[in-house]
């Protein structure tokens, strides 16, 4: 590779009451070929290449910048409204705040007792909520860059800001969720029903909360009077805990993905089971990584289209699943090295049809979703990949690593 390529990477070294609140089933390999079958700033931010430890072939041309303050993996990463800050959070117990084009920190997030596993800015992005395996929950403010409100639950699974409001929701390992005004101490809970609750969000009308269970149960709850507005639940629902859940851009389906194998499309205000996707009609045989062999079949993220009738599945079988879910076709399967573990959608100001991949063998992927063709691979990472982001304003991706490293690529 050139010198010149890599002339632009740069290495960070060192209220509660008052809301109102397809057709073508074309299987493409990530190679492209097509198969016709089924702190305020202490960064050290460091030019020179010869003092880092990554290898020629371990440097993108689309890399601009690696994040590498963290001296654990790197679990969770978010990019705020502006695509100007990004957040992470690993195993070493804290998260940094910095600038997405430099990699300069503005301030790092403390007192954590355990690994950093949930970090997200709230709708304006003037707040950013972090928390951690053992369930500390901290609520940051952006401009006087401290924590202006803490909370500690049971071990903590997810957390979810509001829409709109200055709300944030969180669920635990034993089946409780949360939900606080920030910064005020209004509170509510939601009780468990005996498993862990494993994912949740706020439908877009910010009225009501989607809740996902260990033990496939997937429930409606009103936020304001805090009544169960549907429980899916039984033959209807999934067989294995919930691994993710999304909301349509119109709020009408959630979609949820689970360790079944299955994904499934339900209603908003019913909670009624329209439709299930079998995930696993392909197969891999690289279970390199799996400590199981059932692992194989968990469909581990799920996530609608901003703009086109399409629903993305990730699995750890290695493929991404196009589906249409207004004729109810799959209309491509990508083929992966290795499993997926995260993916997202583009924003639909860009077009909403580009599909990011993070995977286990430690590479990130675009797809066209309209094609199934493979737009582009970015490399780098030394480690499977656990989280990725696409800036708002869909020009870089963002992801992190095992390796203890977050990376930001041109998307495009």
């Amino acid at each position: 590779m050139d010198d010149d390529n890599n002339d632009d990477i740069i290495y960070a070294e060192d209220v509660l009451e008052e809301v109102t609140l397809g057709d073508n089933n074309e299987e493409v390999l990530a190679d492209g070929i097509e198969e016709t079958t089924l702190d305020d700033y202490d960064a050290d931010v460091d030019y020179d290449d010869d003092d880092n430890d990554d290898s020629e072939e371990n440097i993108d041309e689309k890399c601009v910048v690696i994040f590498k303050k963290h001296n654990e993996p790197v679990f969770v990463v978010d990019v705020d409204k502006s695509s100007s800050i990004v957040v992470s959070g690993g195993e070493d117990e804290i998260a940094y705040v910095w600038t997405l084009d430099a990699g300069e920190i503005l301030f790092t997030c403390v007192d954590h007792k355990d690994s950093v596993t949930c970090a997200q800015f709230n709708a304006d992005s003037s707040l950013l909520a972090t928390g951690d395996m053992s369930g500390v929950i901290q609520v940051w403010s952006i401009a006087s860059k401290s924590s202006i409100w803490k909370f500690e639950t049971s071990d903590l699974e997810w957390i979810k800001w509001h829409p709109v409001a200055p709300i944030l929701l969180a669920g635990t390992n034993d089946g409780q969720c949360w939900m606080w005004q920030i910064p005020k101490d209004n509170c509510k809970t939601f009780a468990s029903h005996g498993v862990s609750t494993t994912s949740g969000c706020f439908l877009p009308d910010g009225k009501t909360a989607v809740i996902g269970y260990g033990d496939g149960t997937v429930k409606g709850i009103d936020l304001k009077t805090t009544n169960i507005i549907f429980n899916t639940k039984g033959k209807d629902a999934h067989t294995a805990g919930i691994s993710d859940l999304n909301i349509s851009a119109d709020g009408t389906l959630i979609g949820t993905a689970s360790v079944d194998g299955t994904c499934k499309l339900s209603s908003t205000s019913t909670g009624k089971v329209s439709a299930t996707y079998n995930c696993n009609n392909n197969k891999t045989e690289n279970k390199e990584n799996i400590d199981e062999e059932s692992d194989i079949e968990s469909v581990e993220c799920v996530a609608f289209s901003p703009k086109l009738h399409l629903l993305a599945t990730g699995c750890l079988n290695g493929f991404l699943h196009i589906w249409d879910y207004k004729t109810g076709l799959l209309r491509h399967s990508c083929k992966h090295e290795q499993g997926v573990t995260k993916l997202c959608w583009e924003p639909s100001s860009r077009g909403g049809f580009v599909v990011y991949t993070g995977c286990l063998d430690n590479k990130c992927r675009s797809w066209d979703a309209r094609t199934g063709q493979l737009i582009d691979t970015f490399t780098g990472h030394k480690g499977h990949i656990y989280d990725i982001k696409i800036s708002p304003n869909g020009e870089k991706l963002i992801s992190s690593s095992e390796d203890g490293t977050v990376r930001v690529f041109k998307a495009k």
